[in-house]
């Protein structure tokens, strides 16, 4: 990657984003944050400035946990704000996109995704999503631009939101806490999120055109995740060696019904993303012990630096 290499990447406050600007500063290009929403494209060109832009990581979109997937407001107007960016991209010449896409596009299947399987989303979030990308894959797309829609599965790791689904797991049986949960036999596809991050730096700088899933090709149920993490936590209890199946048995399998949208597999085929030379560097078992120790050591971060 080039030094001289400008970067814009929206989203930059971000879960992923801010995972990318520490990867694109560490190879000493120059990153452009765009940190939070605009409200409109004169603030985003505000926000940007008169810098040219050579290549442009596109994260930001609407992602409330709790809504995200059904608010259809939000979502549009996550929508117009893409292509309100498309618009600035192309004045500033930009000659490569990579926009994060989710495989909440594809129709759900029990073999291993690939990116020209049927796009049919169920949620107001994929379909969202999925409309960009065919506005961008028509005239919208300036002819001297490669874009890569990097499809993104599932993902956990440092820095996420206590609310979401694996931190919130983790701290609740750190506190001794039940978990009520659905009978955990969804099968998903997990990356930590600094592989995610790379596999998003790989694809620009290596000036991708086309759909890529970001993917690690293979399953882990829920129940297994969940287990797993139990294990990990009740090994680093204060006692050390803690009783791995009193932790287990916080996990109330079943005391939820699946939601209405709950696919029972999504795992993504990452074979095109392979071929670009990229791999994950850490494996499940890895990803898992980072993310335990995330959320068990926060606590002494936080006493360590009074914050």
């Amino acid at each position: 990657m080039s030094g001289s290499s400008t970067v814009l990447v929206t989203g930059a406050s971000g879960l992923i984003g801010r995972r990318v600007v520490e990867q694109l500063e560490h190879a000493s290009a120059v990153v452009i944050r765009v940190d939070h929403a605009w409200a409109s494209a004169d603030e985003l060109a505000a926000v940007v400035g008169p810098a040219s832009v050579d290549r442009a990581i596109h994260l930001g979109w609407y992602a409330r946990p709790d809504d995200y997937l059904t608010a259809l407001g939000p979502n549009l107007r996550s929508l117009t704000a893409s292509l309100e960016l498309i618009a600035l991209l192309e004045d500033r010449e930009c000659r490569s996109l990579v926009v994060a896409g989710s495989c909440a596009e594809y129709r759900p299947s029990s073999n291993r995704l690939r990116e020209d399987d049927v796009i049919e989303p169920w949620s107001v979030y994929g379909a969202a999503k999925a409309s960009l990308h065919l506005l961008l894959d028509s005239s919208l797309r300036p002819p001297a631009m490669k874009v890569a829609w990097a499809r993104i599965f599932n993902m956990t790791g440092r820095g996420e939101r206590p609310d979401r689904l694996v931190p919130s797991v983790v701290r609740s049986l750190a506190a001794g806490r039940p978990v009520d949960l659905s009978p955990g036999h969804q099968v998903r596809d997990y990356l930590d999120v600094d592989d995610v991050a790379a596999a998003l730096v790989h694809l620009s700088s290596a000036g991708v055109h086309g759909p890529v899933n970001v993917c690690r090709g293979e399953g882990i149920s829920l129940r297994d995740l969940f287990g797993q993490i139990a294990d990990r936590v009740a090994d680093r209890s204060p006692s050390g060696g803690g009783d791995s199946g009193g932790t287990r048995d916080l996990l109330r399998f079943g005391a939820r019904s699946y939601g209405a949208h709950d696919p029972m597999y999504t795992v993504g085929d990452p074979s095109r993303l392979g071929w670009t030379g990229w791999e994950p560097t850490y494996s499940t078992s890895a990803m898992i012990d980072r993310v335990v120790a995330e959320w068990l050591d926060a606590p002494k971060r936080k006493a360590a630096t009074g914050s």
